[in-house]
Parts: structure tokens; C-alpha cells; sequence
């Protein structure tokens, strides 16, 4: 029994010993709340963190491809572009003009041709838009005219040229090309004259006799068709045209393709009120649709009538 007690007071000095030896300090029931609060805190948050880091990996979408980046290579020209009715950027029609064709002027004298063009394409014409002069006899003009306003599609622009008549007597004839900013050419106009030397006047009055209003064509039908729409290339393609007059006379006409082709001046003659059906033969190496226009007298033009060349490339 003793010795138990030794022992056991032995063990307590030992340790009394040691707990002198190591840094001790006693925590208040305070502090020891404090850090279990901190720890949930700090649990709390991270959980947080983790949850929100895992609902952005879910939602955040899918970066979509890049746009592809738009051609900057300028189209060839204005004529490819059309709007969704399938109107060319530029295109014009006749829509009057003064100094019908075949007028007789005097050698030299001075006059003034005007052209009234309707805007009948997709794009507004310009004040810098111009009127060039093409081929044919000049007759003194400048070698282009500004438009000098601004014409929306549907309305209507005038150029004027200032000309003088050739000094020899003849029949002369000049054309001139619209031309926008960029250069562009899409519509032709002419003017048309007879220079011939005055007539001396009679030294007797003539008699007076009633005066007849001269015939005017009053339609005009156009037509094209070929033999064979399974021929190889070239083929031949004949554009036809009734001719409706309301009386006896002669007319002055000529064919006219899309691409600027002309015919040479033709005449159709009627001996009284009716219709006549005019042809002309072009010659095509490419299949394609092509345009026809007539244009008749002064001031009427009529078409453009598209046709589809047919024929097999050998």
C-alpha cells in the first residue's frame, strides 16, 4: 500500500514538472465561442463560393463564332446591283426632247438640244452626274453636261447641250452616253439633223392650201424569236416590231440592243392609216437574255423587250 503511494505520488511530480517546463495558457469560455463561430463563418462562406463558382460554369453560354468579315472587293459595276423588284441601280427612260430628228438647220447655225429622262432605276441621280458626249459629229458641243439636281427614282432630269450645224449640208448625227460619278454608262440619247442651204424666197405668194396634221405612229408592238432553240452557237435571232400609224407617211426608225448594238437608220412607208410589222436579224455567239428597244421618230421609244437567246456552245 505504501508503495503504491509512492508511485502514484511520483507520477503527479512528474507531470507538474513537465507542465512547468512547456508554454501553457488557459482559454476562456469566451474566446473558445469566438472560434467555433469563425469556423462555421468561414465553412459557410466557402461553401458559397464553391455553389456560385459551379451555377456560373453551368449558364454561361457558349461564345458564339466569329461574323465572317464582309468582301471589300467594289462590284464591277452599278448595272450588277439590283433591288428586290429586280430594278438596276442606274437605268433611264425617254421621256421627251426637243429638236425632233431629221430638223433642217442652216450651215452654222446655233441651236439647243434638250433631253428629258425619267430615273427609272433604284438610285438617286446626282447633280455631278453627266451627260458625255459618245460618237458621231459633235457639232461644236462641249464634251459633257452636269445634271446639275438631284432626280429620285420616278422623277424626271433634263440635260441641255448648246450645238451648232456643220458647215456643209448633210445629214449629221451624234450620240451621248449618261454617265454617273463613278463612270458609269447606262443610257444613251442622239440628236439628229439635216443641214441644208436656205431656200430663196419666191417672188410670188404662193397660194394658200389647207395644211393636214402630218401621221404619227400610234403603236408599237415588239416581238423576237429564232428557228431553232436547239441550234449550237451563233445563232440568229430576228426582232419584230408592228408599226400601228393613224395615216399616209414615212417614218424614221432603228433597232437598238441592251448593250448599246444599234441597227442603221430604217424607214417604213404607209399609204394609209394601218400596220406594218418591221424585222431585224442580230447574231448571238453566247446564250443569254438579251434586251431589244425600238426607237421611232423623235421622241418614242419603245421597249425594252427581254428575250432568252437559246443555243448550245459546241
Amino acid at each position: 500500500m505504501k508503495a503504491f503511494r509512492k508511485l502514484t505520488v511520483g507520477i503527479m511530480i512528474l507531470f507538474v514538472g513537465m507542465a512547468c517546463s512547456m508554454p501553457f495558457r488557459l482559454v476562456t469560455w469566451d474566446e473558445y465561442v469566438s472560434g467555433m463561430v469563425k469556423q462555421t463563418v468561414d465553412a459557410i462562406i466557402a461553401q458559397k463560393t464553391a455553389d456560385a463558382m459551379h451555377t456560373m460554369a453551368q449558364t454561361t453560354p457558349t461564345p458564339l463564332p466569329p461574323a465572317p468579315q464582309e468582301s471589300a472587293e467594289p462590284e464591277s459595276s452599278a448595272d450588277s446591283w439590283r433591288d428586290r423588284r429586280g430594278r438596276p441601280c442606274y437605268y433611264a427612260r425617254l421621256a421627251g426632247e426637243s429638236i425632233p430628228d431629221g430638223s433642217d438647220f442652216e450651215p452654222g447655225e446655233f441651236f439647243q438640244k434638250s433631253w428629258s429622262l425619267r430615273n427609272v432605276g433604284s438610285c438617286v441621280w446626282y447633280p455631278d452626274m453627266r451627260l458625255v458626249f459618245r460618237s458621231g459629229n459633235q457639232m461644236e458641243g462641249p464634251d459633257s453636261v452636269r445634271l446639275n439636281e438631284y432626280v429620285e427614282p420616278g422623277e424626271i432630269g433634263t440635260f441641255t447641250v448648246e450645238l451648232s450645224a456643220p458647215e456643209e449640208t448633210g445629214r449629221y448625227s451624234g450620240y451621248w452616253w449618261m454617265q454617273s460619278a463613278e463612270g458609269y454608262r447606262f443610257a444613251q440619247v442622239y440628236v439628229k439633223i439635216d443641214v441644208e442651204e436656205p431656200e430663196e424666197e419666191p417672188t410670188e405668194e404662193p397660194t394658200e392650201e389647207p395644211t393636214e396634221e402630218p401621221a404619227e405612229i400610234t403603236g408599237v408592238e415588239l416581238s423576237a424569236s429564232q428557228e431553232s432553240l436547239l441550234d449550237p452557237c451563233p445563232v440568229t435571232v430576228t426582232s419584230s416590231a408592228a408599226i400601228t400609224a393613224n395615216g399616209p407617211g414615212e417614218f424614221r426608225y432603228f433597232w437598238e440592243l441592251g448593250t448599246g448594238e444599234e441597227s442603221e437608220d430604217l424607214y417604213v412607208t404607209f399609204d394609209a392609216a394601218g400596220t406594218q410589222t418591221v424585222t431585224y436579224d442580230w447574231v448571238f455567239n453566247d446564250p443569254g437574255t438579251v434586251e431589244f428597244r425600238l426607237y421611232v421618230a423623235s421622241a418614242a421609244v419603245y421597249g425594252p423587250l427581254e428575250y432568252s437567246v437559246e443555243c448550245t456552245i459546241p
